[in-house]
């Protein structure tokens, strides 16, 4: 049976127009998924157990950040947008090293289309709850965290698996002397009280750092 040269030509020119907006719808696709992996929410799949019990290994989080996104918005519009765009105990995820231009256009179709099961740079986030903010002063004795002079107590569940109290003069872990935090920066303690990934012993950390408040639930 001769084929039909109209079918032919109206196939090669329908492919021509397929492809003819291919070239502008997915450029916008991956425009999206960009605005949304780094200006809105994004999965990050916790590999540690510093924040064990409340974040366990292998479970997978989001990460919202539309909230400091919003935060960003409002303070150039406004003189007075508030002191930050989270509060006291949130978890957050911090970045300990730039992505570069090409991870940060590249992860978001990665993390997005695998629910944060697949991600190009995950160890350079870290994850810790925020204690105390600038112009707080914050100590520990004995296992006990002290927020402005006053002894805290968690809302959320500590996990301690070494009952003995160290000594000052061997770790900073169950005794830590009394500081001030400065401006623009943060002091972020794990759940997990054995381990040795916070502001204990890894100083405290710059809020242009956060890149979002974890969702615990």
């Amino acid at each position: 049976m001769q084929k039909n040269p109209f079918e032919s030509y109206s196939r090669k020119r329908y492919l021509r127009q397929l492809l003819k907006k291919g070239k502008f719808i997915l450029p916008l696709i991956f425009l999206c998924l960009y605005i949304v992996n780094n200006l809105l929410f994004s999965f990050v799949k916790i590999k540690d157990t510093n924040m064990l019990p409340t974040l366990k290994p292998g479970d997978v989080y989001f990460i919202k950040k539309y909230p400091l996104t919003f935060y960003k918005i409002k303070s150039f519009f406004s003189k007075n947008p508030g002191s930050s765009a989270f509060n006291h105990f949130d978890v957050l995820a911090i970045e300990t090293e730039r992505s570069s231009f090409l991870e940060n256009l590249v992860d978001p179709i990665i993390s997005i289309l695998t629910l944060g099961f697949v991600q190009i740079s995950p160890s350079r986030l870290v994850l810790g709850r925020v204690i105390a903010f600038p112009g707080d002063s914050v100590e520990i004795k004995s296992k006990q965290i002290f927020l402005n002079g006053k002894k805290l107590i968690p809302s959320w569940n500590l996990l301690f698996e070494d009952p003995n109290i160290l000594s000052n003069l061997i770790s900073t872990r169950d005794y830590y002397p009394s500081i001030y935090i400065a401006e623009k920066e943060i002091f972020i303690m794990n759940d997990r009280w054995d381990a040795f990934s916070d502001s204990r012993y890894l100083s405290t950390r710059k809020m242009e750092d956060v890149v979002g408040i974890i969702s615990e639930k």
